[in-house]
């Protein structure tokens, strides 16, 4: 994960669903990278919930999109990621198909790519 130094910090995140325990098998494919303020520094999150924890499992692991592919609320740059995650590869995927940014707030449902709407 990326401080707000900028410099990058290896961190252990227990998965804590069944999906995101399968995934957390796969390689890391990207380092989290934070949403960055006004002056261009990362937001960092507390990591707090079961669905941040599978957030962060996805997003250093799963398929990221093309801007034109992306959900609308990472179009938006809302969440805390940096980027538009998704899991392409278990089924059921995780979060019904939501990106991680979505999955953070425990709330795929809002999440334009999710097998919700």
């Amino acid at each position: 994960m990326e401080d707000l130094d900028g410099q990058h910090h290896r961190i252990i995140v227990e998965p804590q669903s069944k999906i995101a325990k399968a995934i957390a098998t796969l390689p890391i494919e990207r380092t989290v990278m934070w949403r960055r303020d006004s002056n261009g520094y990362p937001v960092i999150k507390d990591i707090v919930s079961a669905a941040n924890r599978d957030a962060i499992i996805l997003h250093s692991r799963g398929s990221e999109l093309a801007e034109n592919d992306a959900c609308i609320r990472c179009v938006s740059d809302m969440g805390p990621f940096l980027g538009c995650v998704a899991d392409q590869n278990s089924s059921p995927p995780m979060g019904y198909g939501a990106c991680s940014n979505c999955i953070w707030g425990a709330h795929p449902d809002r999440c334009s790519l999710s097998k919700f709407n």
